[in-house]
């Protein structure tokens, strides 16, 4: 039913430039939810969970024994773990970054006899809001949050922004550029490639003593290929498009098995293996799949690959996400947990033998 044939010609047109006002300004309300990124009255906050994902960390989060640690805990590691880390991040994630290098990532308060790492977080650019046309003063714009991070670049060396703005074309981008930049270190100089996104927490000690509990093995990993995470499963393949610009192709394949994008370790001879046909390899998915291509990667390329799936090491927290598992003294990478959170889980006296407290004269930045 038409609402404006009721009136005249005159009024009709004036109806109708006001529905279609409104039509606009509603789905700009939804596109600002959907994507995160502020409008032009009030700034949005960015949605990462559901309402009901919203409830923070509580004791039913948890499920330590009563009898205290498991043996394998109180076990370090018979050798260092040598990691190149790469965190998934936003530009505009200036205080959880912070916290990252000085809290979790930090060379300062890790054993360095149980783990050595390097790290590198990777960004895009912020791209610019609608509402930045009318310039409102007290919105903080993309311009600002590019400059920012540049400064942030500048000052700690440990970012990577990569040459786009930020949307799901370019996470899995973001994925294999992380992927390139951890081979640029020989294999015989670190063991695994570990990618994480930012809203992961990270026990660099407990994975370190978990790995060596759970597969010995895998303490070869500088001539074995092998993947460490939880895995899910697909069916649909990509090949990279023959002009090699073009989104990558999808076909239907064999099943394969591909690693959830909270985090996963990739074994150094892994990575070199797929950087040395990274040539071959598709990467320019246009929507949320860097995951799936990456289990893609690996069936096509290295498919002997060890693959040790992990629920109860990589997990999000009950009422959290759709990989839900209690926290305890196995969980290594805890997923879909905001600063707030992560400042409590840092706090945790249970794991307060896995962080040293730094020395004032060391330099906490990486």
């Amino acid at each position: 039913m038409n609402v404006c044939k009721r009136f005249g010609r005159g009024r009709q047109t004036a109806c109708y430039v006001l529905l279609s006002l409104l039509v606009f300004l509603f789905g700009h309300v939804l596109w600002t939810f959907a994507t995160g990124y502020r409008g032009w009255t009030e700034p949005f906050p960015r949605l990462r969970r559901s309402a009901a994902q919203i409830r923070g960390l509580t004791p039913s989060s948890f499920r330590f024994a009563p009898t205290g640690p498991p043996q394998w805990y109180l076990q370090p590691a018979p050798r260092p773990l040598v990691l190149r880390i790469a965190i998934m991040s936003m530009a505009d994630e200036f205080d959880l970054r912070a916290f990252l290098r000085a809290n979790v990532y930090n060379p300062a308060t890790v054993p360095r006899d149980e783990v050595q790492f390097d790290i590198k977080f990777f960004l895009a650019r912020q791209p610019a809001a609608f509402g930045e046309l009318w310039g409102v003063p007290w919105r903080v714009t993309a311009l600002d949050v590019n400059r920012r991070a540049q400064e942030e670049q500048a000052r700690y060396g440990d970012i990577e922004i990569i040459d786009g703005e930020e949307n799901t074309w370019n996470l899995c981008r973001k994925r294999f550029l992380a992927m390139k930049w951890a081979a640029q270190a020989p294999q015989s100089e670190y063991d695994f490639f570990l990618t994480a996104d930012s809203d992961s927490f990270v026990r660099l000690a407990a994975l370190a003593r978990r790995m060596n509990d759970r597969q010995p093995d895998l303490l070869n990993p500088r001539h074995e290929f092998s993947i460490w995470g939880v895995m899910m499963s697909k069916w649909f393949h990509w090949r990279k498009a023959a002009d090699g610009v073009s989104p990558d192709e999808r076909y239907d394949g064999e099943w394969y098995d591909f690693p959830v994008g909270m985090g996963y370790l990739l074994s150094s001879a892994l990575t070199a293996r797929l950087h040395n046909v990274s040539h071959l390899l598709p990467h320019k998915v246009p929507y949320y799949s860097d995951d799936i291509a990456v289990g893609s990667w690996i069936y096509e390329h290295a498919p002997q690959t060890m693959i040790i799936n992990d629920k109860g090491g990589f997990h999000d927290p009950p009422m959290h996400g759709s990989q839900g598992h209690p926290i305890d003294y196995g969980t290594v990478l805890i997923h879909h947990v905001d600063l707030n959170e992560m400042h409590q889980l840092r706090s945790i006296p249970e794991w307060e033998s896995e962080w040293q407290a730094p020395s004032p004269r060391q330099n906490h930045t990486v």
